[in-house]
């Protein structure tokens, strides 16, 4: 039986009888490894990479809101293990420190009440099935400099709303966000290459098969795999276009920063004839919509939580009005704002 089959069926079982999704070994190639023995200090188990940097193996403590030290007996803490938090029902909220550049797999699944991560800045690996079952968790900004969204990583958090996926962003893999029956809209970059199978869908145990999320709507660009991918995969999906909508006059876009939860909030004042408004965001030099279905009741936007403090932001907001977007008009409401 081929590797796909093994994932369908395991998904399979995951939703008739409840248990995790777990499609194998984790691939830690990209990885330091650790030394087997750990040592416990305070209120988690860690063990030595061969760098001489910390793996966090094991939280034995019991706080709901968890920020992990960037220093644990002296040593910089650079990778949350295997499994280090897996099946904890207290925490509820996690905050990880910029000297973490690796989570190994299954390191947060079946976190059933966790809500809220922050994750560090300096990020760059995400192991397989990690977040999987974390059924609380409604808002989450990867950071930019992960380039892989791993086999099963979010699959089954069924109360994820928003995802931010980073710029530069190269493979989601098979079943990624699988059973992830609120996602609303998901933008993915044009950077990504390759899309495994069942990455936006569910199991229909009626017609025995694979169905695609029915709420999600892939934004997408012309001729990108994200769009051959919606495409062949029936799910709905937009084109994005780079040249930012009509905008209002100057000074009408307002932006607030909450430093307790790392957002932002938008607000501008309606615009006569607008249909519905959209959000867009300058990133590497270029325009590029975040959002693009607000409704014309509605003239406030606020962020996911947890986005990187410190970082900056130039932001606009567009009107469509009868039927159409202007793309004429010079941007003139543009903000910056800076995370807080």
């Amino acid at each position: 039986m081929n590797n796909k089959k093994i994932i369908a069926g395991l998904m399979a079982l995951t939703f008739v009888f409840g248990g995790t999704f777990l499609p194998g070994a984790a691939n830690n190639s990209t990885v330091i490894t650790a030394s087997a023995e750990t040592i416990a200090f305070d209120d988690y188990e860690y063990r030595l990479l061969e760098d001489g940097t910390a793996e966090i193996a094991r939280y034995r403590g019991e706080d709901t809101e968890v920020t992990i030290p960037d220093k644990i007996d002296g040593v910089a803490v650079t990778s949350i293990g295997e499994s280090a938090f897996e099946g904890n029902f207290d925490i509820t909220g996690v905050i990880m420190p910029d000297s973490v550049t690796t989570i190994k797999g299954y390191a947060f699944t079946s976190c059933f009440n966790l809500k809220s991560i922050k994750f560090s800045k300096n990020l760059k690996y995400i192991g397989e099935t990690n977040f999987a079952e974390c059924v609380a968790l409604d808002n989450v900004v990867i950071p930019d400099g992960v380039e892989r969204i791993e086999v099963g990583t979010f699959n089954s958090c069924t109360n994820l709303k928003n995802i931010v996926l980073p710029q530069n962003l190269k493979y989601i893999g098979e079943a990624a966000f699988g059973y992830c029956t609120d996602l609303n809209n998901v933008t993915i970059p044009a950077s990504v290459t390759e899309i495994g199978e069942e990455a936006f869908s569910e199991y229909d145990t009626h017609d025995d098969s694979y169905k695609p999320l029915k709420n999600v709507i892939i934004n997408c660009y012309a001729n990108s795999a994200a769009e051959k991918y919606a495409k062949a995969n029936d799910l709905n999906y937009k084109l994005i276009d780079e040249k930012l909508p009509n905008c209002p006059p100057p000074n009408m876009l307002r932006a607030e920063c909450s430093a307790e939860y790392h957002q932002i909030r938008f607000s501008w004042d309606p615009i006569s004839g607008a249909e519905k408004y959209g959000i867009a965001v300058y990133l590497s030099g270029k325009w590029r919509v975040w959002t693009s279905s607000i409704p014309a009741s509605t003239t406030t936007f606020t962020t996911p939580k947890n986005l990187t403090p410190g970082r900056t932001y130039k932001v606009a907001v567009a009107a469509r009005v009868n039927g159409k977007w202007n793309t004429t008009d010079p941007i003139k409401s543009a903000v910056t704002v800076t995370v807080k």
